[in-house]
């Protein structure tokens, strides 16, 4: 009987593995596509919702500063009065029609800038969840808000002023 030679320990073998497969990039939306547009619109939109009143102030205060007699006058007053009302419509919740004062005036106009950035970003969280949604959308979510608002602030003022008279 042949004795047969020992055998080797087998070889240490190195297993050689491919990299991971690196994740696809995902990428940026277009700067103008739709998906940067609801971003756009998710981010800004109580800038946008706070840029109305300012507006409606200023025009406003140009309604009221120009110079007229009689009736165009108090038409023009109540042009003005009114638009101011409308721009900040907390006004009413501090009796501003009726009586005025440096702490009313500066309490009504921080709550409705709140109010109104709180409205605007409202109006772009509802719009960014649309698949196609932009500042057109907003425009129309937003508008109906407002109106409702303002019809709200001038039915105040109304019923404020029947109860002041």
């Amino acid at each position: 009987m042949a004795i047969s030679p020992p055998k080797a320990p087998p070889r240490a073998t190195t297993v050689v593995t491919a990299p991971p497969p690196r994740p696809k990039p995902v990428p940026d939306p277009l700067p103008d596509g739709f998906a940067a547009t609801r971003e756009r619109v998710r981010r800004r939109g109580w800038m946008a919702g706070v840029l109305l009143p300012v507006v409606m102030i200023g025009i406003a205060a140009l309604v009221l500063e120009i110079p007229a007699n009689g009736h165009i006058a108090n038409l023009l007053g109540i042009t003005g009065s009114l638009l101011a009302l409308c721009a900040v419509p907390t006004a009413v919740a501090f009796g501003i029609p009726v009586e005025v004062g440096p702490v009313r005036a500066v309490l009504a106009v921080v709550t409705s800038l709140l109010l109104w950035g709180l409205l605007g970003w409202w109006a772009g969280r509802r719009v960014s969840q649309r698949v196609i949604g932009g500042w057109r959308e907003w425009a129309v979510e937003f508008g109906w808000v407002a109106v409702c608002l303002w019809a709200g602030v001038l039915t105040g003022v109304g019923i404020l002023l029947h109860l002041a008279s």
